[in-house]
């Protein structure tokens, strides 16, 4: 995500990063009665907009799920932490034995032991016929 669409949701709702829950609703309910769009009927335009970036803001770090994935790319974007990855070449030749599934193998022993079982009940009825 570049830094031109993430929306600092944090200073939108003029909290700190560490802010518990209770901060949270706080801060959107005093700004929800600052910038409602019912009270300012000359600018309603404006102040719906505003409302609607609060609204969006409180709902993103209300909830716990969306709060740690907004966390993570606030980490990411605004606070230049987080994993540094490496591009490493890989050498290794790539596994070209063919892949065998346990009961890949056990039908093909079973296989076998039918065909025998099947070439041996022949012979036997050869040999009865030979002999009759």
């Amino acid at each position: 995500m570049d830094t031109e669409e993430f929306t600092d949701h944090y200073d939108t709702l003029a909290i700190e990063f560490d802010a518990t829950a209770a901060e949270i609703k706080a801060a959107y309910r005093k700004l929800a009665v600052q910038y409602h769009p019912d009270k300012h009927p000359q600018e309603n335009e404006l102040y719906k907009n505003k409302f609607q970036q609060i609204t969006s803001a409180y709902q993103t770090l209300s909830d716990p799920y969306k709060k740690g994935m907004y966390d993570f790319q606030y980490r990411m974007i605004v606070l230049n932490e987080g994993p540094r990855y490496e591009y490493i070449e890989d050498s290794t030749p790539p596994d070209t034995t063919p892949y065998a599934h346990k009961y890949t193998r056990r039908s093909k022993r079973t296989l076998f032991v039918l065909s025998l079982i099947i070439l041996s009940v022949l012979i036997f009825q050869l040999i009865r016929i030979a002999i009759a």
